[in-house]
């Protein structure tokens, strides 16, 4: 009968400094896991566990040969989709005048964007862990909170959506032009232009990442 056996974790004085999160002490995974250890890893309560299972798609951003320009990369992966899709939703509440920008859906998308400033604040501040390091290696770190956070968010947020295509409907569909074909055709073709080129920028990335040598912990 086929046996697997699950990956070894490491603790954080076990591998290379470019991968230490602060404050969490235990619960690492091989830096460059193979593909059959990364599947089991789904499985093994480690400390990306529950980030997997919320994430479902985790990036490769080149850790080891620019950890700084990755952080970068990681909250602008974030930031810049949340900043140019509210982009409407702060000129309605913000600069547009009128009552048709006022109803229920208005405390929904204050409240959205209360919580995804919270989940930055936890993610960049690494809280609660840092004040305790070690108790919140596999459950209750900033990287969950800040999903947790996201995913009320996005609910929020739609749930606001929904509520403004209802009570705004009449008047949208009196002063807006419908989409032309072409332009939702276009529309889509350049988010799946830009989608692939991530991908296949950094999955190429990756076969140019030398192995590092995981420190031996001393006994």
């Amino acid at each position: 009968m086929l046996s697997l056996k699950l990956p070894r974790l490491f603790s954080i004085d076990q591998i290379p400094q470019v991968f230490h999160e602060q404050g969490i002490l235990f619960g690492y995974r091989h830096p460059q896991s193979s593909a059959t250890a990364c599947i089991l890893s789904l499985f093994q309560m480690t400390n990306e566990t529950l980030n997997i299972w919320t994430h479902l798609l985790p990036f490769w951003f080149l850790e080891i040969q620019k950890p700084r320009l990755c952080k970068v990369i990681r909250v602008l992966a974030f930031a810049y989709p949340y900043t140019w899709d509210s982009l409407p939703i702060f000129y309605r509440l913000f600069l547009f005048p009128g009552e048709s920008a006022q109803n229920e859906a208005t405390s929904y998308h204050q409240k959205h964007m209360i919580m995804t400033l919270l989940a930055s604040f936890l993610y960049s501040a690494h809280l609660p862990e840092r004040l305790a390091p070690g108790r919140f290696d596999y459950i209750g770190h900033s990287h969950q909170l800040f999903h947790v956070c996201v995913i009320l968010a996005t609910h929020m947020q739609m749930e606001a959506i929904l509520l403004d295509k209802t009570l705004r409907k009449e008047w949208l569909l009196a002063t807006s032009k419908p989409f032309s074909f072409s332009q939702i055709a276009g529309a889509i073709l350049l988010c799946i232009i830009f989608s692939l080129s991530n991908i296949i920028y950094f999955s190429a990335a990756l076969y140019r990442i030398p192995k590092p040598e995981l420190h031996k912990k001393e006994t």
